[in-house]
């Protein structure tokens, strides 16, 4: 018996209701969260000022112009500018604020408030998708407590979490089917981060997928019954409430990719920016770091030219001839450049593919975590920070199965040593924070790991790392496998995972 008979008092020990449970439920989630804040508040006391210098000047300069003289003509007014407008959003409010409020600088505070939405996302994700609140919570605990996300926002000062958040709600709504929001989502995320663009093939494919070829919408156009339409297999007949398909109707092709380019335009507009000005700072940015790799140690570091080569002594080489480079890395007679885009585009076919055949939620996370490792490990021009994305993508995943929960230690390992590396060592100087060498000078805490920096900055170092991140994405490929996704499904109902 779960509660008293008709007229027995409760003695208390009746089981909660399913209300009960969501409210207890939601208070954890929200001192997990709290928790979260109160060690990035932590650390931003211990290291006031602490950052990298280059990016929080830009972004403070930036800032104050956007508060100053607003976003019209930002793009053409004299100084450095690198960031498509979407983060600029963000600095333009900051910088209102703190014209307001003198003394007080808030430069931090978007990615740190973005790290706990992130939090939640994961936990709130865990939950759609089935999962146990116990599980949430730990995926919730994987990201807000990993050191990558308190590192990269707290210490570093970058804003990788605030796309990745637009990424994460882009794939609810495409979980949700809706497109149009998913699309949105997906564009605003492309425009604070173009590398965040890889969630738009996946948006393409599952709305192609649903409202193009889907086989019930097929029988429907050619005039089959139900029995005919329920022999698809896959069509909205055979599904079950992990996809509430609601109209299928191929229009919805044309509103989806019409509220991308809507989104496009007014968020660009108030920039002084047309789609086309969007596009073409985007590729004026790539443009920007023509070299194999940009600090990623990915298998491009292990590239040596006339002895020269990331791994080997931290030299960067050229993948194309631009103005500033007559001598590009050749594979036969192609530029890298092209090799290594050649590669991911074979990669973001193969897994649009593998989710366009079966476009149900894990599937869609599956295919997403995997592109995100193959935009790190295949092209050439990538930063260390291109992988940031798998980390909340692979929490969810890393809760449900210890496949891929292996997947995530190996990738939270390579992604950090290389944020490490490149802060503390590549880039030395930077307020209060140091390698500490010698291991004779003070540190801070939080600022130093004694010399380890210059041990991961070696030859075999950045070659072990490279390693680990090339056989992480190795190993995701195999989970992409249609087999390795019904097992997922499978354990994500076992071993009381599941609630209903």
């Amino acid at each position: 018996m779960t509660s008293p008979a008709a007229g027995e008092p409760d003695r208390g020990t009746s089981v909660p209701t399913r209300t009960t449970r969501t409210r207890e439920a939601a208070s954890t989630i929200v001192i997990v969260l709290g928790l979260g804040f109160v060690l990035r508040l932590f650390i931003a006391y211990l290291l006031p000022g602490s950052g990298f210098t280059n990016d929080l000047a830009s972004f403070r300069g930036w800032a104050y112009d956007l508060a100053t003289n607003g976003p019209f003509g930002f793009y053409t007014r004299p100084g450095f500018h690198d960031y498509t407008p979407g983060y600029l959003y963000f600095l333009w409010l900051v910088g209102i604020v703190q014209q307001g409020i003198h003394g007080l600088d808030l430069i931090k505070v978007p990615a740190v408030l973005a790290d706990l939405v992130l939090g939640y996302l994961a936990w709130s994700m865990v939950r759609e998708l089935g999962g146990s609140s116990r599980a949430g919570l730990v995926a919730a605990a994987l990201v807000v407590f990993n050191p990558i996300t308190w590192f990269d926002s707290v210490i570093w000062g970058q804003v990788d979490s605030v796309g990745v958040v637009f990424m994460l709600l882009g794939v609810r709504e495409l979980w949700r089917d809706r497109p149009e929001r998913a699309t949105v989502f997906a564009v605003l995320a492309a425009i604070t981060k173009p590398q965040l663009g890889i969630l738009i093939p996946i948006v393409g494919i599952v709305v192609l997928r649903r409202y193009v070829w889907d086989p019930l919408t097929l029988g429907r156009r050619l005039g089959f019954g139900p029995a005919q339409e329920a022999a698809g297999g896959d069509g909205p007949s055979a599904r079950t409430a992990d996809s509430p398909f609601t109209d299928h109707h191929p229009l919805r092709v044309l509103t989806t990719a019409a509220a991308g380019v809507l989104t496009a335009v007014v968020v660009s507009a108030p920039f002084g920016l047309s789609v086309f000005d969007l596009l073409h700072q985007v590729a004026e940015t790539a443009g920007g770091y023509t070299y194999l790799t940009v600090n990623a140690f990915n298998p491009w570091a292990l590239v040596e030219q006339g002895r020269n080569g990331l791994a080997a002594n931290g030299a960067w080489i050229c993948d194309a001839i631009t103005p500033r480079c007559s001598t590009p890395f050749l594979i036969g007679p192609f530029w890298a450049v092209f090799v290594g885009a050649a590669l991911l585009i074979v990669c973001i076919v193969a897994i649009a593919i593998a989710v366009g055949l079966k476009p149900d939620r894990l599937s869609i996370l599956v295919g997403l975590a995997v592109l995100a490792l193959a935009f790190f490990v295949v092209p050439t021009r990538v930063h260390e920070r291109y992988l940031f994305p798998f980390v909340p993508l692979g929490a969810v995943l890393a809760v449900i199965s210890w496949r891929w929960l292996v997947a995530f230690a190996g990738v939270c390992l390579a992604l950090f040593a290389n944020m490490y590396v490149v802060l503390v060592v590549a880039y030395p100087g930077n307020p209060r924070i140091s390698d500490c060498v010698d291991g004779r000078s003070a540190c801070p805490p939080f600022s130093s790991l004694q010399g380890l920096g210059e041990a991961l900055r070696s030859p075999t170092g950045v070659t072990a790392i490279a390693i680990i991140a090339f056989m992480a994405f190795a190993w995701v490929m195999l989970l992409l496998r249609r087999p390795s996704r019904v097992a997922l499904g499978r354990e994500l109902l076992s071993d009381g995972s599941y609630e209903s």
